[in-house]
């Protein structure tokens, strides 16, 4: 879980916003499954869980799901791109099928919930059930 821009070259990135109108659709699928994002509306750093202690950095306004199956398999390139990412996001597992939701500035992946509000005010917007669920995060 972090922002999915890092999981990605750039001539790969460019087609996967292509394909998904940068994530105003949020999934992107393809043979090694579906990635989906949500707009955190700007960059920043975002607490999970309201944890300060761990905060999953974004640069590209996204904070997404990728699977395991986009990361390198070359056991060199691997170890390397989860050193990275243990810096800039989150590993998580998902035992049973989860949503991903959108309520105002709160972002839902399943029990994983990041507030991207400046303010930190709570958001009285309705939900919006993004209607994708997503149970391959992790999964080979």
């Amino acid at each position: 879980m972090g922002d999915p821009a890092n999981c990605f070259d750039e001539n790969e990135w460019k087609q996967v916003l292509e394909q998904t109108n940068s994530f105003t659709n949020p999934v992107y699928t393809n043979e090694r499954g579906n990635v989906v994002a949500l707009g955190t509306g700007g960059d920043g750093m975002f607490d999970v869980n309201g944890n300060p202690l761990m905060p999953i950095a974004v640069d590209s306004g996204l904070i997404g799901l990728v699977p395991e199956s986009y990361f390198p398999s070359n056991t060199e390139e691997r170890i390397n791109f989860e050193e990275v990412m243990r810096k800039l996001g989150r590993f998580v597992y998902f035992e049973k099928p989860s949503y991903v939701k959108k309520m105002g500035e709160i972002l839902k992946f399943g029990k994983y919930v990041i507030d991207t509000s400046a303010d930190e005010e709570e958001s009285n917007e309705d939900v919006e059930d993004m209607g994708v669920e997503y149970w391959e995060v992790m999964e080979e």
